[in-house]
């Protein structure tokens, strides 16, 4: 990957004005809109239909877990992906998950649906987190 691929992704993904994964979401889609090349364009596209796949809540607790891990120490960040680990398995987005990609094979998101996120849903997960002792 090009500096400038690197620049642009941390451009988005970096940006702290952007709050939600919504507001990711849209600057995905205007970068897109305004690729100046044919590969942009098709990389903005591709990171874009990605993240609409995915579990909204797993999105929402990833964005929080790297503002979050800013900073911190190994030890913060392994005992915190522990917590969260366990927390997404025991989910039911990630047995729908597992059912629509690995069983039926019939896709992301699966049909039923992914669970919506919630501030306070995202906020759950982290309890139990080294942060939560704070």
């Amino acid at each position: 990957m090009s500096d400038e691929g690197r620049e642009a992704i941390e451009d988005v993904f970096g940006d702290d004005q952007l709050k939600s994964v919504n507001d990711i979401l849209c600057a995905i889609d205007a970068r897109e809109a305004n690729a100046g090349s044919d590969v942009e364009r098709a990389f903005w596209n591709a990171s874009s239909a990605a993240m609409r796949k995915g579990s909204p809540t797993s999105l929402a607790v990833s964005l929080e877990l790297m503002r979050r891990a800013r900073g911190q120490s190994l030890e913060w960040c392994l005992g915190t992906d522990n917590v969260l680990i366990r927390k997404f398995l025991a989910g039911e987005d990630f047995r729908r998950g597992v059912d629509a990609m690995l069983i039926k094979k019939t896709g992301v998101p699966p049909a039923n649906g992914w669970d919506a996120a919630s501030p306070r849903v995202v906020e759950d997960y982290f309890s139990g987190t080294p942060d939560s002792k704070l």
